[in-house]
């Protein structure tokens, strides 16, 4: 997001795709795909131009817009003049991408790394017991310690 039309039309969402397209995008990073939400408050100039905000980003890999309806996502497509389930976009109504999610195949989004347990590269000790503190004679009282 370096210009100020590209701030404008920032996408909705953004996250990393499952299918990275290694033939535009280098090994070492995954194309992100830009979410669009249009409940059709969007006009035709607005979304032209957010296509070519997203055009402009060199780590967007694929255009995800979800629209309420099937009518809705057939103007929108009429008006990018693009296929609905392209390789590089995907517009499509929510009830199309719930009944089969298949539909967005490139705009999966990418497995999440499993959180690193802190302790797993400390060596286990077997028989190690910690003893037990024997009970204060009286409560700590922040007062006491000055």
């Amino acid at each position: 997001m370096s210009t100020k039309e590209q701030w404008r039309h920032k996408p909705d969402g953004v996250y990393p795709a499952l299918n990275p397209r290694q033939d535009t995008h280098p090994a070492r990073t995954l194309p992100m795909v830009w979410l669009e939400v249009d409940l059709g408050h969007y006009s035709r100039q607005r979304i032209k131009g957010k296509l070519r905000a997203f055009y402009a980003d060199e780590e967007a890999g694929h255009l995800l817009i979800v629209t309420h309806t099937v009518k809705r996502a057939d103007q929108i497509a009429r008006w990018l003049n693009s296929e609905r389930f392209g390789r590089v976009t995907t517009i499509a109504s929510l009830t199309e991408l719930i009944e089969d999610p298949e539909r967005a195949r490139n705009a999966l989004p990418a497995a999440r790394q499993p959180p690193q347990d802190p302790f797993e590269h400390v060596p286990a000790v077997d028989g190690l017991r910690i003893p037990e503190l024997p009970p204060s004679a009286a409560p700590w009282c922040p007062e006491a310690d000055g």
